[in-house]
């Protein structure tokens, strides 16, 4: 089963949008950083906390040695933050994806040979998974494009009237 490690902003994002519960039902291994949870608001804390008691996701936490690998990873790339390199260094010591928005985390990591994904590539495993239909897809995606203003634009239109508007 392929791995992915996700960053806040897929969360935030899930979140709003309702979509926590079926991201963490495809056929994936899903994990995410202690990091990445003490980024989110009380809130949000509670749902991904309840996701990790129903086993539906893991929270991965290091010792004092993974922490000076990622503060390493910190001062090498200093576009980062603490979190993005939380992310970077287990999507590099488990061989995981990267499911991110992060344009800056998203470079580094492509160019350390991760594979990397996105929302917009989460929206199509909804769609190619059958897990949501194509109106609720629409629902949820122009949903997607009013709270998330940094979403390339060309790539969310073809979607839009691809999923109805």
């Amino acid at each position: 089963m392929k791995l992915l490690i996700s960053d806040t902003n897929i969360f935030i994002d899930l979140i709003e949008l309702d979509l926590l519960d079926l991201f963490l039902s495809l056929e994936y291994e899903i994990k995410t950083t202690g990091f990445v949870i003490n980024e989110l608001d009380v809130k949000k804390q509670r749902k991904i906390k309840e996701a990790a008691g129903n086993n539906k996701l893991e929270i991965l936490n290091t010792d004092f040695k993974g922490l000076e690998k990622i503060n390493s990873l910190s001062e090498k790339h200093r576009s980062l933050s603490l979190t993005d390199c939380s992310v970077l260094f287990f999507s590099q010591i488990l061989k995981g994806s990267v499911i991110t928005g992060d344009g800056a985390l998203r470079k580094i990591a492509q160019a350390n040979g991760l594979e990397v994904s996105g929302i917009l590539w989460v929206f199509d495993e909804f769609e190619k998974t059958g897990t949501m239909g194509v109106k609720m897809l629409g629902q949820k995606f122009k949903k997607l494009t009013e709270i998330n203003k940094r979403l390339p634009k060309i790539e969310c239109e073809t979607r839009l009237r691809k999923w109805g508007r």
